[in-house]
């Protein structure tokens, strides 16, 4: 795992209610486009699921992506 992806789980975890993308691209001072394609990375990883379209959507761990983040 990256220290982006790291850092996005850690920061998601946090947000229990969902998050969006633009937000947690402000949050942690990165690019969209790169925690665009951090977040396809991790969706395919099965760590964190969608709800929504687009950057609208809201954001989730699994329980995969929860126990990843208490790792960290």
């Amino acid at each position: 795992m990256k220290g982006s992806h790291a850092i996005y789980l850690v920061t998601m975890k946090k947000y229990p209610n969902g998050i969006t993308a633009t937000q947690l691209s402000g949050l942690c001072q990165k690019d969209k486009a790169a925690v665009s394609r951090a977040l396809a990375e991790l969706e395919d990883r099965n760590l964190i699921r969608k709800e929504g379209a687009s950057y609208r959507a809201q954001l989730f761990l699994t329980k995969e992506g929860e126990t990843a983040a208490d790792f960290v």
